[in-house]
């Protein structure tokens, strides 16, 4: 929880997070997500492109089996509720998203975009415990926090 903490704390990723939302909001067909690697005493995420196994789903963030291969060697699999900017609604892993990763017996990491200028990250694992990161801003290069 600390390394994950400490990612989402430094300003380039903050900036990137308001990025990818960016992105992703203009990407109506899928979900983003990928990985957290440590590496170098640090946590780093790494996107990865979603299966096509859902279709065209903005929804929802499926891993391609060669990322189920590569979580094994992760610290987790991480994802986006970015479709909106104002998306209270959808924040916490979803019902779905908790089946999915306990039959991967993965460990998660949410992030929901809450404002125009901020997002939260939530921990979740195949227990089914979720942990509040709490509420961070979107870096001040990205449009996403203006």
């Amino acid at each position: 929880l600390y390394l994950l903490d400490e990612l989402l704390c430094k300003p380039h990723v903050q900036t990137g997070m308001g990025v990818m939302a960016e992105r992703d909001r203009a990407d109506r067909a899928r979900a983003w997500g990928g990985l957290i690697f440590y590496r170098n005493g640090h946590a780093e995420p790494q996107l990865y492109e979603p299966s096509k196994a859902l279709g065209e789903n903005d929804l929802r963030y499926a891993p391609t089996l060669d990322v189920l291969r590569l979580a094994r060697d992760s610290l987790c699999l991480f994802h986006a509720h970015f479709e909106k900017a104002q998306n209270i609604d959808r924040v916490g892993p979803t019902a779905q998203e908790q089946a999915d990763l306990k039959a991967d017996n993965l460990y998660g990491l949410l992030v929901t975009s809450v404002s125009t200028g901020s997002f939260i990250g939530h921990y979740y694992n195949p227990q089914g415990q979720v942990v509040s990161l709490g509420i961070f801003p979107y870096g001040p290069a990205s449009s996403a926090a203006k």
